[in-house]
C-alpha cells in the first residue's frame, strides 16, 4: 500500500506543486497581489521538497543491501592454496630483515 501512496504522491507533486502553485503565483505577482503570490510560490516549493523527501525515502527503503559481506560474498583462501615459490629473501632487496 505504501508503494502506491508513494508513486502517486511522486506523480501529483510535481504538477500541483510545480504546474498549479508556481504558475499561479506567477499570475498574482503579475496581477499585483504579490502577497497572495508569496504564499502560492511557497505551497509550490513545500511541494517539491516533499517530493524530494519521499525520493530519499524511497531510495533509502529499496536499497537492501547490507554493508557487511555475508558469509557466502567473502573471498575466501585455504591454506593448502598457498604454495610459496621460492625461500624468502631480502636480500636481493638489500634489506636486513630487521638484523643489524
Amino acid at each position: 500500500m505504501q508503494s502506491k501512496v508513494f508513486d502517486l504522491a511522486i506523480f501529483w507533486l510535481p504538477i500541483i506543486g510545480g504546474g498549479v502553485f508556481w504558475s499561479f503565483a506567477g499570475n498574482a505577482y503579475y496581477s499585483g497581489h504579490k502577497s497572495h503570490a508569496l504564499w502560492l510560490g511557497f505551497g509550490g516549493a513545500v511541494c517539491f521538497l516533499l517530493l524530494a523527501a519521499i525520493q530519499i525515502q524511497k531510495t533509502i527503503w529499496d536499497s537492501d543491501q547490507s554493508i557487511a559481506l555475508s558469509l557466502t560474498e567473502r573471498p575466501w583462501v585455504s591454506i593448502s592454496s598457498i604454495i610459496p615459490a621460492s625461500p624468502l629473501s631480502y636480500a636481493d632487496k638489500g634489506w636486513n630483515a630487521g638484523v643489524c
